[in-house]
């Protein structure tokens, strides 16, 4: 929905939007968990607790390969 704000389905993290001003209440998190998003992403799992390795995921998006299982 345009102008409703937004919503993140998966993703380790959080999001700010473009000129917050506090971030505690303005955080976009992600609707499901780490587990939930390693479950869907293409790159095997980082060995050091880590969901995934940031630069094989890049390197998939970079050659226009699938990122999603």
């Amino acid at each position: 929905m345009v102008g409703a704000g937004a919503i993140m389905d998966y993703g380790v993290g959080y999001g700010l939007p473009i000129g917050y001003s506090n971030a505690d209440a303005e955080a976009i998190e992600p609707q499901q968990d780490e587990d939930a998003t390693a479950r869907i992403v293409t790159p095997p799992p980082k060995s050091e607790g880590y969901l995934f390795e940031a630069d094989t995921f890049a390197e998939l998006i970079r050659a226009g390969r699938p990122i999603f299982r």
